[in-house]
C-alpha cells in the first residue's frame, strides 16, 4: 500500500503520470488487472483542459513574444527537471499575474499597451512581451 496520505482504501487506486500531461491533449488509458481470478481490461480516453488565453511554452533562458492586442496570455515554463518549479516571479509595467500551477502563470496585460513592452522574470528565465 503506497498511499502515504491514507486517502484511498485497499480497493481503490490512483494513476499518476511519469511525465507532465500537456495542455489540450487527448490521452488514452488502458488498465489490465486480475480480480477474483478474472482478467479485467478497462479503456478510456480524456482530454486535458487548455487554459483560457493564448498559451506560450517557454523553453529558453530568454524569450521574446509579440502579444499584439492580447489582454490575457498564459506562460508555461517547461521544467528542465522534476525539481524545476517557478518559485517567485517578477514583472513590470502594470502587468498582473496569477499561478495556474507550479510552472504555469496567467498574465493579464493592461488595456493601454506600454511602448516599452513588459518583462516577466521567473527564476533564471526572462520573457519580454512586445
Amino acid at each position: 500500500h503506497s498511499d502515504v496520505n491514507h486517502k484511498v482504501t485497499k480497493f481503490q487506486f490512483a494513476f499518476m503520470p511519469y511525465q507532465r500531461l500537456e495542455y489540450g491533449m487527448k490521452y488514452q488509458v488502458e488498465v489490465q488487472a486480475l480480480a477474483d481470478g478474472k482478467k479485467i481490461v478497462k479503456r478510456w480516453q480524456f482530454t486535458t483542459k487548455k487554459p483560457s488565453g493564448t498559451l506560450y511554452k517557454i523553453t529558453k533562458k530568454k524569450t521574446t513574444i509579440k502579444v499584439k492586442n492580447k489582454r490575457k496570455i498564459v506562460l508555461y515554463f517547461e521544467p528542465k527537471n522534476r525539481k524545476d518549479i517557478l518559485g517567485g516571479i517578477r514583472y513590470s509595467g502594470g502587468v498582473k499575474a496569477s499561478y495556474i500551477d507550479a510552472n504555469t502563470v496567467e498574465i493579464y496585460l493592461p488595456k493601454r499597451k506600454s511602448p516599452k513592452g513588459y518583462s516577466i522574470e521567473a527564476g533564471k528565465r526572462k520573457v519580454i512581451l512586445k
